[in-house]
């Protein structure tokens, strides 16, 4: 009995090793994950099983070399439904509408949203339901129908505030998208400035998207020595951290704003600085640092 309470504790805590994993070590985090997967299903463990195959799926959306997300997501549709588990049943769900959405299929993205919907229960599975409102939301945001989008992104804020910080900054950014677009940058900017004290000095990803979200309405009203330092913040915590996440696109605000100062000398710099992370990149990346790279000019 001993050693199987030592096991769980030790699949759980690799489980915990490959959530925090994925935006630093997306490769290490998906093979933690399958080797999770297995000792679960040694051991007989159903819930470390859907576990396991849950960080699979969610490390699946990372990295880019992963190809069996199709199969692994059915495993987890097929395996919640045999267990009667309904929070895993709506997750495997969430994970279809992800695909579908990644894939600019959004009819069929809301359906699955919508499916899932139909069986889970909101004081049960809070979160999963609270999930599926703000994925609405970006479906009809996406849509341009920002009032559809606005409606039932409200409809998720209810729960937000006893969910985990990451669901309800994903929701906040979301509704300050809007504001932003309805030009209401004064709503935007009270959302992101009154989430970065909440944030934990652990949870350093969160941190560098509410910094550079602040810093892109301050780029937008024309605020640029303010611009600056939240870009420059978000750069340093991302350059300290290791994190890779996005940090081209960091780079490149920040050539745009010495640029728009008429700092030529300092944007070159930051270019030459972007050009070394270039083979860490994606391609959306280096559009970014091409279209910076062109300004330059």
């Amino acid at each position: 009995m001993q050693n199987n309470t030592e096991e769980k504790k030790s699949i759980s805590e690799r489980l915990d090793f490959a959530y925090n994993a994925r935006l630093t070590d997306i490769k290490l985090s998906t093979s933690q994950a399958l080797t999770a997967y297995e000792e679960s299903c040694t051991i007989k463990d159903t819930y470390l099983e859907l576990r396991a195959i849950n960080m699979i799926c969610t490390a699946a959306l990372y990295n880019q070399d992963f190809k069996e997300h199709d199969k692994w997501i059915d495993l987890l549709l097929r395996r919640s439904i045999e267990l009667n588990n309904l929070a895993y049943k709506g997750k495997s769900y969430i994970f279809k509408y992800r695909w579908s959405f990644k894939a600019g299929k959004l009819t069929e993205a809301a359906q699955f949203l919508l499916n899932a919907l139909e069986f889970l229960d909101s004081e049960k599975h809070p979160q999963i339901v609270a999930t599926c409102y703000n994925g609405l939301g970006r479906i009809y945001y996406r849509n341009k129908n920002y009032d559809k989008a606005y409606e039932y992104l409200m409809l998720a804020k209810p729960f937000a505030a006893n969910l985990p910080l990451g669901f309800f900054l994903n929701l906040q950014q979301n509704i300050a998208a809007i504001h932003i677009l309805r030009k209401d940058y004064a709503k935007a900017w009270n959302i992101f400035h009154d989430l970065l004290p909440k944030i934990p000095d652990s949870e350093l990803v969160i941190k560098t998207i509410v910094l550079q979200n602040l810093g892109h309405i301050c780029q937008i009203t024309n605020e640029l020595t303010e611009a600056l330092y939240y870009f420059q913040q978000t750069l340093q915590i991302k350059l300290n951290a290791g994190i890779s996440e996005e940090i081209i696109r960091t780079l490149c605000n920040i050539v745009y704003i010495y640029l728009d100062s008429n700092n030529p000398s300092k944007a070159y710099d930051t270019l030459l600085l972007a050009k070394q992370k270039l083979p860490n990149c994606d391609l959306t990346e280096e559009i970014y640092l091409y279209k910076a790279y062109m300004s330059s000019l």
